[in-house]
């Protein structure tokens, strides 16, 4: 970070903590959206219009004991690869330049998922 230089490697506790956890751990924050548009069940659209406000800083436990998604076998592999897929396509991003590199400060993890993005880079709208 010194001299505007970016930092050596690509993962840091900022992109660990905002650039992987879209919506809290499972990055839930597209099933909140999902159920609250195109759910077919009520109670489900009821609990996305519910949890969207939490998911949107962080706090996923409205999704995760609401659908349930705690104890759900055909929900825990989902819940599993959600992270993994947005973990690859950030740090592949990152590293071939399409996103920018985070600076090192920390934000906290309650800080919505697009607003920390740009504030982890610097700044930059792409982030």
């Amino acid at each position: 970070v010194k001299e505007g230089k970016a930092l050596p490697h690509i993962i840091t506790y900022t992109f660990y903590e905002n650039g992987i956890w879209m919506g809290g751990s499972g990055a839930t924050l597209p099933v909140a959206i999902y159920m609250m548009f195109l759910a077919k069940s009520k109670l489900l659209k009821k609990v996305g219009r519910l949890a969207i406000g939490p998911s949107i800083f962080n706090v996923n436990e409205p999704i995760m004991f609401g659908v349930p998604i705690v104890l759900n076998p055909f929900l825990m592999i989902p819940f599993m690869i959600a992270p993994i897929a947005v973990l690859t396509v950030t740090y592949f991003g990152t590293s071939l330049g399409i996103f920018p590199h985070t600076t090192g400060t920390i934000i906290p993890w309650t800080t919505p998922y697009f607003i920390s993005g740009y504030l982890m880079t610097g700044g930059k709208i792409m982030g």
